[in-house]
Parts: C-alpha cells; sequence; structure tokens
C-alpha cells in the first residue's frame, strides 16, 4: 500500500493530536470538526456557536502546531451553528483526501 493510500485509511498523529486538542480546549462545542491534512495545507473546518468558541480552535491548533514543522493552516470554522451548543458529539477523524 503506498503511503498516500495509508494516510487516507489511518490518521497521523497530527490529525489525532488536533482533534483531541479542540475537542479539549472547545468543550466539544464544534459540530461537524474535520481536519483534512493536504500535502500544501491543514484545513479545519466545522461550526461554532460563537466567535470565542472559534478563537478557542485557533488556540488549541497553536498548541499543536507550535512545536512542530507542518505545513500553513486555513480556518474553515462557521460561526453561529445554534446545534453546535447542543450537539456535543465527539469528532470522528477524517483521512487526507
Amino acid at each position: 500500500m503506498a503511503l498516500e493510500e495509508l494516510m487516507a485509511v489511518t490518521p497521523s498523529d497530527l490529525e489525532l493530536d488536533l482533534l483531541r486538542q479542540i475537542e479539549k480546549r472547545t468543550w466539544g462545542q464544534v459540530s461537524r470538526l474535520r481536519v483534512d491534512l493536504r500535502p500544501d495545507r491543514v484545513i479545519v473546518s466545522g461550526s461554532t456557536p460563537t466567535y470565542y468558541v472559534k478563537q478557542l480552535v485557533l488556540e488549541a491548533v497553536l498548541d499543536v502546531t507550535r512545536s512542530r514543522a507542518v505545513p500553513p493552516v486555513s480556518l474553515n470554522v462557521k460561526i453561529g451553528d445554534r446545534s453546535a451548543s447542543r450537539n456535543h458529539r465527539r469528532a470522528e477523524p477524517v483521512g487526507a483526501g
């Protein structure tokens, strides 16, 4: 199995660390949380009820990436999803692709 195929099936340490830290920092207040690892970029997306929680997402990303060499990170977190505050489901890792 090629490395790219393996990455699509198995979440990387970076992806899992980002998901865990975002969940921890935001108390699970980000719905539809995804981390998409690409060769040139890391994309964090989801929905949250407030700008404050979006700021917590950014802080979590910085916690994880501060001491690592990672490609640029893009935040695609939408504000105003009221279901995010009621929908405390666990984030599921998403493979690169």
